[in-house]
């Protein structure tokens, strides 16, 4: 449950604990819920849910992505470092491990 790892991570990084709270809507028969947690001032809201708890886990479930997954720039950088060299195992090398490192894009010709 992503209730669950929200606490967790909020511990391990010294946080503050998130604060979670719930509306009932619809008629009793067949009731919806909303939840909400607020989390380092950022408030993450779930959609409709059948029940309380799949509301909750849902709310925390955005939580947790938001605060774990890297920031867009530093995703892009990231995959530039991986992307910015490219080994490749010259047919000249004199032994197995010689392995010539070109830059992306550059011309072997």
């Amino acid at each position: 449950m992503y209730k669950s790892k929200l606490q967790e991570l909020c511990q391990k990084q010294k946080r503050a604990l998130p604060k979670y709270t719930c509306v009932k809507d619809g008629h009793d028969h067949s009731p919806l819920f909303k939840a909400s947690v607020v989390l380092g001032g950022a408030t993450f809201d779930s959609a409709a849910c059948k029940s309380s708890k799949h509301a909750y886990n849902e709310a925390a479930k955005f939580a947790f992505l938001h605060f774990t997954s890297e920031p867009p720039n530093q995703k892009s950088e990231n995959a530039e470092k991986k992307n910015s060299k490219v080994e490749v195992q010259s047919s000249n090398a004199q032994s197995e491990n010689d392995v010539v490192a070109v830059k992306q894009g550059e011309n072997l010709g």
